[in-house]
């Protein structure tokens, strides 16, 4: 019960707080780059945390990580629902995005440990369904709440929520023991990877605002390869490394990151810029706009639960596959979107990339979870997932800057600019999704053959380069 309410809690922060951005926009002065870091500042916090999370997991205990992620989560959120400015929104959301990181590797561990390998995609499917429902519900539940009691209540709704789970989590989680993964924390590789990954979603964020070819986008992007390149330096020469490179000598491991990495990009950019599209454009109420993704919820859920099944039967790579080729079908069709649009041609869409959601999440869950996992394959993939979701929208957003630069000023007197540059968007990322396809395809692994004949359990990890 405490995994389940802090993985819908967690996915339930990102697009609930999206459907309402055009409020908070209003109420504090944020324009769309503003805006952006409502999201990013919080999916930052989660990506450059969740690997020193996972040590600290390893380190302290499972549950002890998680319930304390949790406190920390529940003060972000009662800070984020008072914040008096864009800035303290933002700030807060960094100490919500924290708490979070701090769950998230423990608890996709637990539940990748809690069953044996033929069961472990379904328990997988089961969990990715609930945080996958939270993340399609959470436009609707945004957007009540904005409407009927403002903003503000959808953060300060999560802070009883998750108080509740941190007492659950004492309560019913078993107290694991340490890892064997002792020794000091890497604090050459936190504080490299945090300077990367900053620099790197700063540049796609601001690029929209100063221009790719400006010396600021261009010095930060050059600053995030270099600190990447001395980070990977740094790993290969400590005791104990943050990120375990040898990992990714397997071609399933990498593949699952890859392909995780790229879905979640293009994926979640969808409830931020459907949510602004649906209000600015099409003039729909807050709660309007959260019920055009209630169709997608059953079958993200429903997906998940079958997906999951799925890859137990046949392996990863097929599912996953056709996921990704959904997922770049829905993309397209949403690349045809205009000012004035029946909602059939919305939702038809719409439908098609939730089932690409459902199809591609559980089977590469499964796939980076392999072998049980332990918290650094979790913080491994789950880092994947965050940077996936910060990179996506930055990139989004940077895209559609190009057609619609004055942002939310110009909101109301040039909704086609938008629509072009949304389109764009849509058009570019349908191509990430077919390359996440083709990764997919080659990368991941199969339980069974085409004709569903057993490979057999005795069958050796791939690995790059075999």
């Amino acid at each position: 019960m405490p995994l389940v309410i802090a993985s819908f809690l967690l996915m339930l922060q990102d697009t609930a707080a999206a459907v309402a951005q055009p409020a908070i926009g209003r109420s504090l002065g944020l324009g769309v780059s503003g805006l952006e870091w409502v999201i990013n500042g919080y999916t930052l916090a989660l990506a450059v945390l969740m690997l020193p999370a996972a040590r600290l997991a390893d380190l302290f205990g499972r549950r002890r990580v998680f319930t304390a992620g949790l406190a920390v989560f529940s003060f972000g959120s009662l800070a984020s629902g008072l914040a008096p400015s864009g800035g303290f929104l933002i700030a807060a959301r960094i100490v919500q995005g924290a708490g979070s990181a701090l769950m998230a590797p423990a608890a996709l561990s637990l539940v990748a440990d809690s069953f044996p390998g033929r069961q472990r995609a379904t328990a997988i499917g089961a969990w990715a369904g609930i945080s996958s429902t939270a993340l399609a519900l959470g436009p609707l539940i945004g957007a009540v709440i904005d409407e009927r009691f403002g903003w503000r209540w959808i953060f300060l709704g999560s802070v009883p929520l998750g108080l509740l789970a941190a007492a659950l989590g004492v309560l019913l989680l078993p107290v694991d023991s340490r890892s064997a993964r002792r020794g000091p924390l890497d604090l050459a590789g936190i504080v490299l990877s945090a300077v990367a990954l900053s620099m790197l979603v700063f540049a796609l964020t601001e690029a929209g605002s100063y221009g790719w070819a400006s010396g600021l986008v261009l010095s930060l992007l050059a600053g995030a390869g270099s600190a990447t390149a001395a980070f990977l330096v740094v790993e290969r020469r400590v005791a104990v490394p943050l990120l375990d490179l040898a990992l990714f000598r397997r071609l399933d491991f990498s593949g699952a990151n890859l392909v995780t990495l790229l879905s979640t990009s293009v994926m979640c950019s969808v409830f931020f810029f459907i949510s602004l599209y649906l209000q600015l454009v099409l003039k729909y109420t807050p709660i309007g706009a959260g019920a055009v993704f209630l169709p997608m919820t059953g079958l993200i859920f429903v997906g998940a639960l079958l997906a999951g099944r799925l890859a137990d039967r046949i392996g990863s790579r097929v599912p996953a596959a056709a996921g990704m080729l959904l997922l770049a079908a829905g993309l397209g069709g949403l690349s045809r979107i205009g000012v004035e649009l029946p909602l059939w041609r919305l939702l038809a869409p719409l439908g098609v990339v939730g089932l690409g959601i459902a199809l591609t999440t559980t089977p590469t869950t499964a796939a980076g979870m392999e072998d049980g996992g332990g918290t650094q394959r979790a913080g491994i993939l789950n880092t994947s997932r965050m940077i996936g979701l910060a990179v996506g929208i930055a990139t989004m957003g940077a895209i559609v800057a190009t057609r619609w630069p004055r942002g939310l000023v110009a909101g109301i007197a040039s909704p086609r600019l938008f629509v072009s540059g949304l389109s764009l968007a849509f058009l570019v990322n349908a191509g990430i999704a077919l390359a996440g396809a083709l990764l997919a395809a080659t990368m991941l692994p199969t339980g069974r053959n085409a004709f569903g004949f057993s490979e057999g359990p005795d069958v050796a990890p791939r690995s790059v380069g075999r």
